[in-house]
């Protein structure tokens, strides 16, 4: 039996992309930047090209300003979930070595969830005196108000 270690996998979408065709290379460069595999090209007419592609969701996040910029405004895109596929090795290393940082700055800040506790106990009762004091203010104008009535 094969010895298994734990993998890392992260959704991959099904993407449509419409755009002029003279930003077709444009784009294309940015899906594959993505970390994109384009499927295919074809006419989509009037002027525009359809591409089909398979993008990990994680590199999608920002497309849509991206293709915007690309093709003036005038390409969007349709997208939707295809499979899940292993994160290659180097990216698996990012993921787990930022999960450490994360985790090792948790364990020498063990007592910020105590603090951040504090801090919205203070924040609160802050805002319930500050209220108070609002409503004290506006009594008082009102008596002096009053008060200045009688005389």
């Amino acid at each position: 039996m094969e010895s298994d270690t734990p993998v890392i996998l992260e959704p991959i979408m099904h993407v449509e992309i419409f755009l002029p065709t003279e930003n077709t290379g444009d784009v294309i460069g940015e899906v594959t930047a993505k970390r994109g595999r384009p499927l295919g090209m074809e006419s989509a007419g009037k002027g525009y090209d359809k591409i089909v592609a398979e993008i990990p969701l994680a590199e999608m996040l920002d497309f849509s300003p991206r293709l915007s910029s690309i093709s003036s405004g005038k390409g969007y895109f349709t997208m939707k979930f295809s499979h899940y596929s292993e994160v290659s090795p180097d990216i698996q290393n990012k993921i787990i070595e930022e999960r450490k940082r994360k985790k090792n700055y948790k364990n020498k800040m063990g007592l910020c969830p105590i603090f951040i506790y504090l801090l919205q106990l203070c924040a609160k009762w802050f805002f319930k005196f500050a209220a108070l004091c609002k409503l004290w203010h506006f009594k008082t104008k009102i008596f002096i108000l009053k008060g200045s009535q009688d005389k």
